[in-house]
């Protein structure tokens, strides 16, 4: 008696080798194509740099017994004091972006940039690492939470915005 999974002569293979050669050759497409458009560019989209309408350099430093100070790096005046059960969105974003930095050499003293668009939307930059968050992907309401570090706003420059 021939065991079921034994080969015989007769019989055909389960995936035909013309189909093999194929799929290998459209992976070994898919390599070369994704090499030459990270070389040359060709295919990939760039979007234009916001307009930045408003601005402030802040920095994140640990308090005593867990808290987190956000601070005016002009003047170092501490904008908010998050105790260990608040802010949680400011803390793990604050934690993430001082971890990354340090991996890349950078100091904690350095100043992150925190910028208001044209459109409104709020943007967190690191310009050490050059790693920016743009913060309304992460709910408005997390957006909100680092608004409130922002400069109050010019009324006149408020209604030359929003077209009051």
């Amino acid at each position: 008696m021939i065991p079921a999974h034994a080969h015989t002569q007769g019989q055909q293979d389960i995936v035909p080798k013309p189909m093999i050669y194929a799929l290998f050759g459209l992976c070994a497409f898919a390599v070369i194509a994704t090499g030459l458009s990270a070389v040359t560019g060709i295919g990939q989209q760039t979007l234009p740099e916001p307009t930045i309408v408003e601005s402030t350099e802040i920095i994140f430093e640990d308090g005593d017994d867990g808290v987190v100070l956000v601070k005016r790096a002009d003047t170092n005046e501490v904008l908010r004091s998050f105790g260990t059960s608040e802010g949680s969105f400011v803390r793990i974003t604050a934690r993430s972006l001082a971890r990354r930095r340090l991996a890349n050499g950078g100091s904690p003293r350095e100043p992150f940039i925190l910028a208001r668009t044209a459109t409104g939307e709020l943007i967190l930059t690191d310009p050490v690492t050059s790693k920016s968050l743009l913060l309304r992907s992460f709910g408005e309401n997390n957006m909100a939470a680092f608004a409130e570090f922002l400069p109050e706003a010019d009324p006149i420059e408020t209604a030359v915005r929003t077209g009051a």
